[in-house]
């Protein structure tokens, strides 16, 4: 964990969209996305780490660590993420389906009941490009981290870094 770290967001969105953006960014509206993103970089690590397993055989093109160890039998959570699989690594999870499906993928696999320790870490890209992408604003994004020495600036306009 650093010593010390700052992360500083920025949004300038169209007047007549502030007060949805507000809703949805204090997650009072729909679609929730701060336990979406959770729960599917959670299932993600799961998969990859072999504690959780699909019930078929699968090969993941775009990141294919994420299907090399193996399958298991057909378990509860095991059916649970071969459903779920199609929206991995995609940014579907800012969408009602798959925050459904997320939900209900992560409950049924047990991932919750695991302990995770997570270092801090500016948002990833894509996740700020499909923010200002979905409405239509400008992200302007500041982040540092004195234990390691680094600090940045991203500026993100209608879904473009």
């Amino acid at each position: 964990m650093p010593d010390w770290c700052a992360n500083r967001i920025r949004i300038t969105v169209p007047a007549c969209l502030q007060a949805d953006l507000e809703a949805w960014v204090s997650g009072a509206e729909y679609p929730y996305y701060k336990r979406a993103i959770n729960q599917s970089i959670r299932l993600f690590i799961a998969v990859v780490a072999g504690w959780l397993k699909p019930a078929i055989e699968m090969y993941y093109l775009p990141y294919p660590a994420l299907t090399a160890n193996g399958w298991t039998e057909p378990s509860e959570a095991a059916l649970a993420l071969v459903r779920g699989s199609p929206y991995l690594g995609e940014m579907r999870g800012l969408i009602k389906p798959a925050v459904t499906l997320s939900t209900k993928c992560y409950r049924t696999t047990g991932i919750a009941g695991l302990t995770w320790d997570a270092p801090w870490a500016p948002p990833v890209e894509p996740v700020m490009e499909a923010l200002s992408g979905r409405w239509g604003c400008t992200i302007d994004h500041w982040f540092s981290d004195a234990g390691s020495d680094f600090c940045s600036y991203r500026r993100y306009e209608e879904g473009v870094w």
